[in-house]
């Protein structure tokens, strides 16, 4: 089985003093997956590789690996993402953290 399934981003650490993490964007969102229809279907997504906050101030952006979570499972195509952190400081105008909700 064929299928392309969303990829969330496995964020870990902690960013440096003050800065907020705002929603990471993933580029693009979904990967082509394949493998047995049986294990496919138990996945909702796929995670990245961890990407470190570690002393992160400011929003950046990092190329990451996707982790088939079987190994009868694998990434077709693409098998790296680009997924963007936006930092803010908190009480910053929620627009330059990328959190604004209408």
């Amino acid at each position: 089985m064929t299928q392309r399934l969303p990829v969330r981003p496995q964020l870990v650490g902690e960013p440096a003093a003050g800065a907020v993490p705002g929603e990471p964007e993933v580029l693009p969102n979904q990967v082509l997956v394949t493998g047995p229809e049986s294990l496919i279907s138990k996945y909702d997504w796929l995670n990245t590789r961890p990407i470190s906050l570690d002393g992160h101030a400011l929003t950046f952006e990092e190329t990451i690996a996707v982790i088939p979570p079987d190994p009868l499972i694998q990434v077709v195509q693409p098998s790296k993402v680009t997924v963007r952190v936006p930092l803010g400081q908190p009480g910053a105008d929620a627009g330059t953290v990328g959190t604004a909700k209408p």
